[in-house]
């Protein structure tokens, strides 16, 4: 295995694909949608902005979240943030 696929296995255990990948190519396109666009760094931070305002309001790992969107890059958002708080 290459050292970038062990940090990519690591970073996968803990949800954090989408960070390593902004720390590697920030610019680089992560969601494409009629709706909007996202680079893995846009991506990385509002992920992070969710789930600290999530966290903020009590919400922990192992609790549900609901999200109600069209095919929006917000959905990825809430996607990413979910993942990399423990989020069902």
């Amino acid at each position: 295995m290459s050292d970038f696929d062990d940090a990519l296995t690591s970073a996968a255990a803990q949800g954090m694909t989408v960070a390593l990948h902004a720390g590697i190519e920030p610019g680089r396109m992560a969601v494409t949608a009629p709706a909007g666009t996202r680079t893995y760094a846009e991506l990385n931070g509002r992920a992070n902005q969710l789930l600290r305002a999530l966290r903020a309001r009590g919400v922990a790992a192992g609790d549900g979240l609901a999200v109600l969107c069209g095919n929006r890059p917000e959905f990825v958002d809430a996607y990413v943030a979910a993942h990399r708080g423990g989020l069902r």
